[in-house]
């Protein structure tokens, strides 16, 4: 029988360690005088390789025990279930090339390319122990994946060495979860892109075991490292971070599974839930215009602004938008497409300045670089015998004062030159010559000198 081990035992007592990096191996209690006070609190156990100090909870002794004799059961064999068996592990010097580097099981987000060459240094002048935590491997019988030493492996691949390792029987999901659980080197710290990634990974194997991440065992009646319950505390616990750590992604991950079942333009209608935003009613309709992993559904609402909302809170619904105001229909038919395609610009989530200016620029018939269509619009044909500079001068005379031109064309104006740097150069051209087609080059001016006079 197995029990928890008493710390009066003598020297020589064999034992099975629990928990770590040495989970799994068995040794045997030695005589050790201890030489620090983490130490003293700790259980010198013979491994295989070396002497590890072990905390008593990391360790439970091997017994064996005796039963009274009993009458024999014909059909006992049949009754009794295969003995559960620890898995298997050897340490066996392998060729870095035979192990799989590139199948998703490094948790870091990438390797340390500077450790790599010191390691691979240290291995070429025999000053590398080998002996001292060697890369644990997980074989299928068919593909050796490593668990950790990640960084030690293609160091001894640019040494062209040999590497000590300890190989476990495994999958690619067992090597993954060790892995993500593993790698507390001190000499490479993990950053938090380390750590959400490997939160990340862990949740993937998960997901691979159980279906789906609604399907995961989160009882939180599990008090057994046996016990399939995996809440996110024990996540935390096996990854080493923090529980709001994993309680944020898998926050994230919830929220990036419901709104998969919300398909761009499917119409969404406001239900009755907990917690609603003020400005949001049961019953509002909207058409959904983006997804965000992280904010939820972006809706385009048909009677206020566009704004996120978690798909909890909203359901897909056939009633479609209400018809467009009177005033709408009326709207000449150019007037029409312009004002759409703004409108198409307004539901989009808001990225940056070059947005407004989009919008601006499709007043006047821009719709993007090489696709300008300029408005039917008079224009003075010059003199074959006057210069370009001459035929820009012979324009519509200027209006009698800059206050005659359009609240929209100044607006217009004074976008395109506060944003020039966002243009091309054929886009300013066309913009510009737009402007001085319809109200004169002069008009113009007045409104350039009056941005001068004002900046200055």
């Amino acid at each position: 029988m197995v029990a928890q081990l008493d710390l009066t035992l003598a020297p020589g007592a064999e034992v099975r360690v629990l928990t770590g990096n040495c989970k799994g191996q068995t040794g045997t209690i030695v005589e050790s005088e201890p030489k620090s006070s983490y130490q003293r609190s700790r259980i010198p156990v013979q491994l295989a390789l070396d002497i590890k100090w072990l905390k008593p909870s990391q360790l439970e002794e091997i017994k064996e025990e005796t039963s009274p004799v009993e009458e024999e059961n014909p059909n006992s064999a049949a009754l009794e279930e295969p003995p559960t068996e620890a898995p298997e592990i050897t340490y066996t010097w392998l060729d870095p090339s035979e192990i799989e580097l590139e199948e998703g099981t490094q948790s870091r987000v990438e390797t340390d390319a500077k450790a790599i060459e010191r390691y691979a240094e240290d291995m070429k002048e025999e000053r590398w122990d080998y002996q001292h935590s060697p890369p644990v491997i997980f074989d299928d019988g068919t593909t050796k994946r490593p668990g950790d030493g990640h960084h030690r492996i293609k160091a001894a691949l640019l040494a062209e060495q040999q590497i000590l390792c300890e190989v476990r029987s495994g999958t690619l999901i067992d090597a993954i979860r060790y892995s993500c659980s593993s790698n507390q080197r001190p000499s490479l710290h993990r950053t938090n892109a380390d750590k959400r990634q490997a939160v990340e990974m862990m949740f993937a194997t998960l997901i691979e075991e159980f279906g789906s991440i609604e399907d995961i065992p989160r009882t939180g009646r599990g008090k057994s490292r046996t016990d399939a319950d995996w809440s996110n505390r024990r996540i935390a616990e096996h990854v080493w971070v923090s529980s709001k750590t994993v309680d944020n992604i898998y926050t994230e991950l919830e929220l990036n599974a419901k709104i998969t079942h919300f398909t761009e333009g499917e119409r969404i209608e406001v239900i009755e839930a907990e917690n609603l935003p003020d400005e949001i009613k049961a019953g509002e309709l909207g058409t959904l215009k983006a997804k965000d992993k992280k904010q939820g559904l972006w809706v385009d609402w048909d009677n206020r602004e566009a704004s996120f909302i978690h798909p909890d809170k909203v359901r897909k619904t056939d009633k479609a938008k209400p018809v467009e105001q009177a005033i709408e229909n009326s709207k000449p038919q150019q007037q029409q497409e312009t004002s759409h395609s703004l409108n198409g610009l307004a539901s989009a989530p808001p990225t940056s300045v070059e947005q407004e200016i989009q919008h601006k620029a499709a007043s006047v018939g821009l719709n993007g670089k090489g696709k300008q269509v300029l408005p039917d619009v008079p224009r003075n044909e010059a003199p074959e015998s006057l210069s370009v500079s001459e035929e820009f001068s012979t324009t519509p005379p200027k209006p009698e004062s800059a206050a005659d031109l359009s609240a929209d064309m100044k607006h217009i104006t004074t976008t395109v030159v506060n944003n020039a740097k966002y243009f091309s150069r054929e886009d300013l051209r066309v913009v510009i010559g737009v402007l001085v087609a319809e109200h004169g080059l002069d008009a113009i001016d007045e409104i350039l000198e009056g941005l001068e006079k004002k900046a200055g």
